[in-house]
């Protein structure tokens, strides 16, 4: 996807989360033209984030909460394919706190629990039946 279609998105919010929507859509064209320079880039909207979701992976996953809240979902994100990359946005105003190990399916740096904090993204590639956090 080129700039000029990413622009092209439908905003699916109202009233004062357009803007945060605006913003969010250019960290995300920023990270995948930084990250995946020549790969076709995708985003299929920001994902409402509780304590049971589990993600899809994807080349780009937008989350948000509507509070700080913590992901218990054993997996927390599907399975990939051996190599995938993701890069996980949170795109919304409150940390969303992910659990570390193999029954999540997620090694985090430090090997222990950690927040992705509001307006920030995470590296992610999957290897030998996890996402591993890039530092």
């Amino acid at each position: 996807m080129d700039r000029a279609a990413f622009n092209r998105l439908e905003v699916p919010m109202q009233g004062e989360h357009v803007g945060q929507w605006q913003i969010a859509r250019e960290l995300f064209q920023a990270l995948f033209e930084k990250v995946f320079p020549d790969e076709t880039k995708t985003v299929d909207g920001t994902k409402h984030v509780t304590a049971t979701t589990t993600l899809d992976p994807g080349s780009l996953v937008a989350i948000e909460s509507s509070s700080a809240v913590t992901v218990t979902a054993e997996p927390s994100i599907l399975s990939g394919d051996e190599g995938d990359d993701m890069v996980l946005v949170n795109a919304g105003s409150y940390p969303i706190t992910f659990k570390h190990g193999t029954a999540y399916n997620l090694q985090l740096t430090g090997g222990a629990d950690l927040a992705l904090s509001a307006k920030s993204a995470w590296h992610l590639v999957f290897l030998d039946g996890d996402w591993i956090q890039v530092r």
